[in-house]
């Protein structure tokens, strides 16, 4: 690749930072009402922490990458070693909490299922020990530029993005499952209201884009070999964050209020507007 290639690479990598940057504080400001009625009021469980976690530490993650990827600056090796695993342990952290979302909804949906718990819990054990070692194996391989953007990977790599896939996937199908055999009529499927429904609805659209997201992200890095690898990494970061606060607050407002039955996807063109 010439050097202006990937002068354009690295501008690319640079722009897509900065969009997910906008896009999560965007996201932040639009449903700031929402969450400070839905989460910051509720009691101080797990799941308020949880929101905070999915909502505001992805924000502060993709705001640092951006901040140390400052053009012009020559990284040691040992320094972008530990640049390269900051990034990935905060990624894994974030698709971690996630799937402990997911987990949490897949066994309130299946009457609290222990033995599914167990199951679900020894794979997702299996999988983060997993992400871990595949870490600590190829981190050391990565080629970077001089300013520590990735531009290739070991291919043991792409099972770091396949493993939190096929955990999700399983997840999915639970959800499909028990919603199919929660609807009992024609009628069942139009009550926007219920619980089920919203369950499925959010798990749907949620797996949907943190699936391309993550899918992205492997090709990315299995097939370029410039900057351009890395370019969906701050994207998959965004999406997570969205799609993990946006599940916790439809779930919270259903709970509280079961007459709206709206969701981020339902509402109304005037309503989304009112709100900005």
């Amino acid at each position: 690749m010439t050097a202006g290639g990937k002068v354009q690479a690295s501008q690319a990598h640079a722009h897509a930072g900065v969009a997910s940057i906008a896009f999560v504080l965007y996201d932040i400001l639009l449903n700031l009402g929402d969450e400070i009625e839905l989460i910051w009021t509720a009691p101080n469980r797990w799941v308020k922490w949880l929101y905070m976690g999915v909502r505001y530490v992805p924000f502060v993650v993709l705001c640092s990458l951006f901040m140390v990827a400052t053009p012009g600056i020559a990284w040691t090796p040992k320094g972008c070693i530990i640049m390269q695993v900051y990034e990935n342990v905060a990624i894994q952290s974030l698709t971690l909490s996630i799937e402990l979302i997911l987990l949490s909804r897949v066994y309130a949906m299946c009457s609290q299922n222990r033995i599914l718990l167990v199951f679900l819990s020894a794979f997702l054990v299996a999988e983060v020990g997993s992400m871990v070692a595949i870490l600590s194996v190829t981190i050391p391989e990565f080629q970077t530029t001089n300013g520590c953007a990735v531009t290739s990977t070991p291919r043991l790599f792409s099972f770091y993005w396949i493993l939190p896939l096929a955990f999700e996937t399983i997840l999915f199908v639970l959800t499909l499952y028990k919603f199919a055999t929660s609807v009992t009529g024609p009628s069942a499927l139009g009550r926007k209201n219920s619980i089920i429904f919203v369950l499925m609805r959010d798990g749907t659209w949620a797996y949907g884009i943190i699936f391309a997201a993550m899918l992205i992200n492997a090709v990315f890095y299995a097939v370029e070999t410039t900057p351009l690898a890395g370019v969906g990494f701050p994207w998959e970061i965004a999406t997570l964050s969205f799609a993990g606060s946006h599940i916790l607050l439809n779930t919270r407002r259903i709970a509280w209020y079961p007459e709206r039955g709206t969701s981020f996807w339902a509402r109304s063109s005037v309503e989304v507007c009112s709100q900005v």
